[in-house]
């Protein structure tokens, strides 16, 4: 079982070195499912909304720490301020781990499980009106 965010379908100011792990991460899992399917072995893949946890605050302080003096100061502070704003609204950790159990439990997995707070709304409007509808509404977190 693979617990990662959206992330390798999503994308945020500021977030480049953590998307390209999901990318990375969402690759392994696929090819594991192929290889390990012969021996019995079920891959799933967990992706978790807007969670309430410490990460979205310690990335963001680090963010904060890492920007100040930089040219990138100022926008970063109003994207920090944003982002908590929207992070306040993220599920509880129980949300995920319900699903976790559901996915064990399940006699034929589904291959990916999605819960947690603003997934499914963030997927619709990316998929549904294209890039540069949500990278604009991205953008309006740096306002």
């Amino acid at each position: 079982m693979s617990v990662q965010e959206r992330g390798s379908f999503m994308h945020a100011p500021f977030g480049a070195w953590y998307h390209a792990s999901k990318h990375a991460l969402e690759g392994w899992s696929d090819c594991c499912r192929l290889d390990l399917k012969p021996f019995g072995v079920n891959v799933v893949i967990i992706e978790p909304g807007m969670i309430k946890t410490e990460l979205g605050d310690h990335a963001m302080r680090s963010l904060n720490e890492t920007c100040k003096g930089t040219d990138y100061q100022a926008i970063v502070g109003k994207f920090v301020k944003n982002a908590a704003a929207f992070a306040d609204n993220g599920s509880d950790v129980s949300v995920i781990t319900n699903v976790m159990s559901q996915a064990i439990n399940a006699k034929h997995p589904k291959r990916r499980y999605m819960a947690g707070a603003s997934i499914r709304e963030m997927l619709f409007v990316r998929n549904w009106f294209g890039d540069s509808v949500f990278d604009y509404l991205l953008s309006m977190m740096l306002k």
